[in-house]
């Protein structure tokens, strides 16, 4: 946040993710996701699947797993939830395809 809006707190710019656009995903690692919608924000806590092998791929699976959920009308919490297992589960293992099925994971 520092770099985009010159402040290093991230509760101090919700108005300011608010005026980019009407839904903004911000991924904190292990510290979950926050989801700004309008003047509502939701936090997501990370889930963690087992031991953290590998970063690659947990931001575009996030990605996939919330868009996964907004085109299946999930409210933007699951959307969240969704991502958060599909990324908990990406970084358990080597590389950015999963070696399990998702949507066994996920239901």
């Amino acid at each position: 946040m520092l770099s985009l809006f010159k402040n290093d707190k991230l509760s101090s710019c919700q108005e300011d993710l608010s005026s980019l656009c009407e839904l903004v995903i911000v991924t904190l690692g292990s510290n979950g996701s926050l989801i700004v919608n309008k003047n509502d924000v939701e936090i997501i806590e990370s889930i963690k699947k087992g031991k953290i092998i590998d970063t690659t791929g947990a931001g575009d699976i996030y990605a996939g797993g919330f868009i996964h959920g907004l085109i299946n009308n999930c409210s933007l919490k699951k959307c969240g939830e969704i991502a958060s297992i599909c990324a908990g589960q990406i970084i358990t293992q080597l590389g950015s395809r999963s070696d399990i099925d998702l949507k066994e994971l996920i239901k």
